[in-house]
């Protein structure tokens, strides 16, 4: 067998790479070569698996719209000899995948041991398949305590899933990955010492593996704001000097022009000033030609809230008016010079409210994103429509309810502006992995509002999540993943196959355990809900009430002491599947193992927490740390300390 490849760019290569590496796993000595070729052949040949593009054979490409962002997989397979296509060159490896999920691999987990390969005979395996990705946008933003190899492992392991985009938030994202390599929380481990420079040249080597991927590369985000001044944001505990330029255009907020909260991050400009955003809009210029290779720029404003410049001429402009403008110059520049790159515009805190006057004069550039902050993660995506007025907006008072109609409302204000392509900026696995660590309930509530998406014509969501979200399993990921692909995926066939895979003939052992401590330590119990109260009516006295369902509960309580009795009991079941002689399913109950010590310290603080003793729930939360420190760096890939910490931390307050 020989592998042709009609195109040799860096992609298509790798995936004809990928696909002779797995055939060897499979089926030692079926597959002999790889091929570059660019003559016009049969379409099928015995022999040979050819992979190109759809057009490069024929198949019809009448339902792709947008061809860079359309994934369309087509495999026409028959004894082992045929063709592997795509509707683009990423298409292509995400076809392999696909063809090599159809003959029984299973991609768990990042890494080589959260990979199934089973041994076959390739030359008697038959399949015909087409489908095109339900959203165009699948995949993840970087966030929590994460350093270059679990960055590198997500990335290689998202197309072998179907995903197809990543995004690398700030210039340089050295506020996540120092958390990583200064270690952070952990009470073993030193810090490593890596430099704000040094994780420049990470970075890019990970921008460089994104592109071998074939994935979207979405870049820039939050934090850029104060770089045409030379002043580079790094983390929220460094301190920043101001240059006398930078602090006469930046935000003047309480009669004081000055960094807020002391960060670049959170810190706004003048916007009104033409001859600020000029400036914003050449240091973005010298960015794209930079690297001229990112697909999607990602231009948002500052971080936080109540923080908008309050001068004679911003304070009576809406920021979103202020913010189209920019975008429309951004987009005339870039126009002008050349720079084909799309631009993605959110509407987060003050640009949540639609623009009064301006629109989006290049809408085939821009997709619009919005974030869906402080929501209820027990429910899914609520359809009931938002009744009543939009809330009005008033700088520098921001506190609206965090709904998804109210969520919805926005979108359609903002469609006089704009009624483009869009997708929703999530956070299911940013910290609320932690308020479900058996992770059932929410992989079935991530399936449902993906099923939801296109009900209200968004076409894509990007993860707000750590990198190290697979403990104690990747069946969160794994589904959205699917779902994301083909919205058609059922939660319990797809929960079934994925824990076969992962823990063998004793699968079921597994599953009604993590099904156990998803009922008893549940997003309805665990999350702290924020409720709006009403001071005295006026906009200005609202405040937030944090509600936790979990303190002074007894029921609660019966059930964290059972949490522990189950961990006690499974810890022993788990142990007896440690060496199995499938190295991928010994490190799966590996990690149900860790779990058990994991969620019955997880509970017991909980208890103390509840019962009213918030001392004691931090001396055992100390423990913990300090126990997982000493094991971290075995399952690093799997769980962010740092995050799980911060998350529990802000429940005693």
């Amino acid at each position: 067998m020989i592998i042709k490849t009609w195109h040799n760019d860096e992609t298509a290569l790798y995936a004809a790479e990928e696909l002779k590496k797995y055939l060897d796993k499979m089926d030692l000595g079926f597959c002999e070569d790889i091929v570059v070729t660019s003559s016009v052949e049969p379409a099928k040949t015995d022999g040979e698996i050819k992979l190109g593009l759809l057009s490069d054979f024929g198949y019809d490409s009448s339902d792709v719209i947008d061809p860079a962002c359309d994934d369309v997989v087509c495999i026409d397979i028959k004894n082992g000899s045929g063709i592997i296509a795509g509707s683009n060159i990423r298409s292509i490896l995400l076809s392999v995948y696909a063809y090599l999920r159809a003959a029984g691999c299973a991609f768990l987990r990042p890494g080589d041991d959260g990979e199934i390969v089973p041994q076959t005979k390739m030359s008697e395996f038959s399949y015909v398949y087409r489908k095109k990705a339900d959203y165009p946008f699948r995949g993840e933003c970087i966030e929590g305590a994460v350093g270059f190899e679990h960055i590198r492992d997500t990335i290689i392991w998202s197309p072998k899933v179907g995903m197809n985009m990543f995004m690398m938030e700030q210039i340089i994202p050295y506020n996540y990955m120092s958390r990583w390599y200064k270690h952070d929380t952990n009470t073993v481990l030193e810090d490593e010492n890596v430099s704000f420079e040094q994780v420049g040249e990470k970075v890019k080597e990970i921008e460089l593996l994104i592109k071998k991927c074939g994935l979207q590369l979405h870049a820039l985000g939050h934090g850029y704001l104060l770089e045409p001044y030379g002043i580079h944001y790094k983390t929220i505990n460094d301190t920043y000097e101001l240059t006398e330029e930078a602090r006469q255009d930046i935000a003047i907020i309480n009669g004081k022009r000055e960094l807020y909260l002391g960060s670049p991050n959170f810190t706004h400009l003048c916007y009104s000033n033409k001859r600020i955003r000029k400036k914003l809009v050449d240091w973005l210029v010298g960015y794209m030609r930079e690297k001229p290779y990112i697909d999607f720029l990602h231009i948002w404003l500052a971080d936080c809230t109540n923080n908008q410049c309050e001068c004679e001429n911003c304070i009576n402009e809406r920021v979103s008016d202020l913010y189209v403008k920019l975008l429309n110059e951004v987009d005339e520049e870039f126009t002008r010079l050349g720079i084909d790159t799309k631009i993605v515009f959110i509407l987060y805190v003050d640009t949540l409210w639609a623009p009064i006057y301006e629109k989006i004069k290049n809408p085939e550039r821009f997709y619009m994103m919005t974030a869906i902050g402080g929501r209820d993660f027990s429910k899914p995506y609520d359809h009931t429509p938002y009744v009543g007025e939009t809330p009005p907006y008033v700088k520098n008072k921001y506190s609206v309810e965090q709904s998804f109609p109210l969520r919805m409302r926005f979108i359609d204000d903002w469609k006089r502006a704009f009624d483009g392509r869009m997708l929703v900026f999530e956070y299911h696995m940013y910290v609320q992995q932690y308020n479900d660590p058996g992770f059932m309930r929410l992989s079935k509530l991530w399936l449902d509002d993906v099923k939801s998406l296109e009900s209200f014509n968004i076409h894509g969501m990007m993860s707000d999540q750590t990198q190290r979200s697979f403990f104690p399993n990747g069946l969160p990921m794994s589904i959205y993943a699917a779902s994301m692909f083909d919205k058609t995926v059922e939660f319990d066939s797809f929960t079934t196959e994925y824990f076969k895979a992962s823990y063998g003939s004793d699968y079921a052992l597994a599953y009604d355990y993590l099904s156990k401590i998803s009922e008893l330590m549940s997003p309805e119990l665990l999350q702290t809900k924020m409720n709006i109260v009403d001071l005295d009516g006026d906009l200005g006295s609202k405040k937030k009430i944090a509600v936790k369902n979990w303190v002074d509960n007894p029921e609660a309580q019966e059930g964290f002491r059972e949490v522990m009795s189950l961990c006690s009991d499974f810890r022993k079941v788990a142990q007896s599947h440690l060496s199995d002689d499938n190295l991928t399913v010994a490190k799966s109950w590996k990690l149900l193992w860790y779990h058990t010590d994991f969620c019955s310290r997880y509970a017991n603080i909980l208890l103390a927490h509840s019962l009213g003793d918030t001392d004691k729930a931090q001396n055992l939360l100390n423990e913990l740390v300090d126990a997982f420190s000493k094991i971290e760096l075995e399952i690093s890939t799997e769980f962010d300390l740092f995050l799980f910490n911060n998350s529990v931390k802000r429940k005693f307050n």
